[in-house]
Parts: structure tokens; C-alpha cells; sequence
């Protein structure tokens, strides 16, 4: 599959750094930041992916380097800026 310029809104990228901190997050969870077709298509592209038993959403390999090209640094610094406080 060949994929051209894509688009991506700062919801995707949202979702995609909260995956990278979260590492698994349920699809009911996820339901309050991008809808069921924007969640589908993130993983057409194959940038997350479902957990094979739980069935929750996990970071591919391809969304860590999509944030990788994005900020240019290693993925535990990407997610950094989500931390905050604890």
C-alpha cells in the first residue's frame, strides 16, 4: 500500500504521544480524543495497533517513527511533555 501525503491533525499526534507514554490505553478511553474513524485509520496506516487479547490500542512502530521525524528526538522524549507533574 502506498501512501502519499498524508495529513495529520494535532488530535492524531495528540493520541499518538499519549500512546507512546501510556504504552496501552482501552478504546473506550481513547473515544474522548478521536472518534472511531479517525482510530480506524490510524491503524490502517499502521501507526497504533490493537493488543491481540485485551483489544486495547498500543503504539506500532510506525507511529514512533512518525513522532520521531516529528520532533526529531527518541521516544522517551517525546513523551516527556505529557508527564508533567506526577
Amino acid at each position: 500500500m502506498k501512501v502519499g501525503n498524508v495529513i495529520f491533525s494535532v488530535r492524531d499526534i495528540d493520541a499518538l504521544r499519549l500512546l507512546c507514554w501510556c504504552q496501552y490505553i482501552a478504546p473506550e478511553d481513547l473515544k474522548a480524543l478521536l472518534t472511531e474513524a479517525e482510530c480506524e485509520n490510524l491503524i490502517l496506516l499502521k501507526l497504533i495497533r490493537r493488543h491481540k487479547k485485551s483489544g486495547a490500542l498500543m503504539l506500532a512502530s510506525g507511529g514512533a517513527l512518525l513522532l520521531k521525524a516529528i520532533y526529531g528526538t527518541e521516544r522517551y522524549q517525546i513523551c516527556l511533555p505529557l508527564i508533567g507533574r506526577r
